[in-house]
């Protein structure tokens, strides 16, 4: 799995290596990324800073199924957090009593990129 240039630069590893997939992934038809956590709001589910979320990108149209936790685009702003459906639109719920849960306007361009499949822990405490 290629790796992003902050996740490289994070890691201390060079343009050319990759992120292991973990087995059970291999072989999979849809294009898979990490996406590097900064924040809290995902707590509750052991999701924490610094850890990174194995995400199956969605195909041309938006797949994902409420309950799931998705990787979105907000007006361009990118967030992991659990698909909902509230006051007659999507939310985006977060996993930690502190946030509260986002509730996406008419106005606002709302995407799902990908639906996260697993989370990888790193073994040491990140710069951020």
């Amino acid at each position: 799995m290629k790796t992003s240039k902050k996740l490289r630069k994070i890691l201390n590893v060079a343009d050319t290596d990759t992120l292991p997939v973990p087995e059970p992934f291999k072989g999979a038809t849809n294009k898979m990324y990490a996406v590097v956590v900064c924040g809290e709001s995902l707590t509750g589910i052991g999701i924490e800073s610094g850890d990174s979320v194995i995400i199956k990108a969605t195909k041309l149209k938006p797949e994902a199924y409420i309950g799931e936790i998705v990787h979105a685009s907000v007006d361009g702003k990118h967030t992991v957090k659990r698909l909902g459906i509230g006051k007659g639109t999507f939310v985006l719920m977060p996993e930690n009593s502190e946030y509260k849960p986002y509730y996406i306007q008419p106005d606002e361009e709302f995407r799902i990129l990908g639906v996260a499949i697993a989370v990888q822990k790193p073994l040491y405490n990140p710069p951020f």
